[in-house]
């Protein structure tokens, strides 16, 4: 759990979470209290829609999307529709609704992003209408401003310290993979396989490559580079065809 926690996790998460953080901050910093709430979305119903429509077509990863998430609420956004974004973004995407569209259908692909519009709006409105928990997160933020100490310090350091390790292990790791995947290049070894596999963005989508590559027959070891897309396969006889489809499937692509 503490190797989970405090080293693998963090080398999944670190990219998506710094570009959050970095979105949140560029909206704490150049975005005016309540600007949002006030000049976009003036009425509560119309910032759900507002909110659902900004974040169907657009990708935020669920890791990227907590910090964007507080950065909003804290300048006038209302709960519900915080929601919304919390659960749309990282469902859904332009290229993932094409890729539905085109392994599903088209009538697939519209129960999948009705469902979802339905069910964040839904849950939204109840979140905005029987709880007020913008007014408990500011009153707590105010609380933990007014009592902060060397403690909270020392634990903002900490996580930069894991952050930072987890960043040099990846790129460590993608120097090795670039290494290895020249030897594979310059070697006419059918057993192996380095594949270029787009539309990677976060751990899950890393399980899904890997249990793709791990289905096919005759693979015996896999190594993915979610940072640049780069997977790298060895196995006793497989089948490149089928390996290389049963990626596509998933609904990445290969280049």
């Amino acid at each position: 759990g503490l190797k989970y926690g405090f080293f693998s996790l963090p080398s999944d998460i670190v990219k998506p979470l710094a570009q959050g953080l970095l979105v949140a901050a560029a909206i704490a910093l150049f975005i005016p209290p309540n600007f949002v709430a006030e000049y976009f979305f003036s009425n509560e119903y119309i910032m759900l829609i507002m909110m659902l429509l900004v974040s169907l077509p657009v990708y935020v990863c669920a890791t990227a999307s907590i910090p964007i998430a507080v950065a909003l609420m804290g300048k006038g956004v209302s709960a519900g529709a915080i929601f919304v974004f919390l659960m749309a973004g990282p469902a859904t995407n332009a290229s993932s609704i094409v890729v539905i569209k085109n392994i599903l259908g088209s009538k697939t692909m519209y129960q999948y992003v009705i469902l979802i519009s339905i069910t964040a709006i839904f849950f939204g409105l109840i979140l905005d209408t029987f709880f007020d928990i913008s007014h408990l997160m500011i009153s707590n933020l105010n609380h933990v401003h007014q009592n902060s100490d060397r403690i909270s310090t020392i634990i903002t350091i900490f996580f930069l310290v894991i952050l930072l390790n987890a960043y040099i292990k990846n790129n460590w790791t993608s120097s090795k993979n670039h290494q290895l995947t020249k030897t594979i290049g310059s070697s006419h070894d059918k057993e192996s396989l380095s594949l270029q596999v787009g539309g990677m963005t976060c751990s899950h989508c890393k399980e899904s490559v890997k249990n793709a590559v791990y289905s096919c027959e005759g693979v015996k070891e896999a190594s993915i580079n979610l940072q640049n897309g780069e997977v790298i396969i060895k196995g006793t006889g497989f089948d490149e065809f089928l390996v290389k489809e049963k990626i596509k499937s998933k609904g990445f692509t290969l280049a």
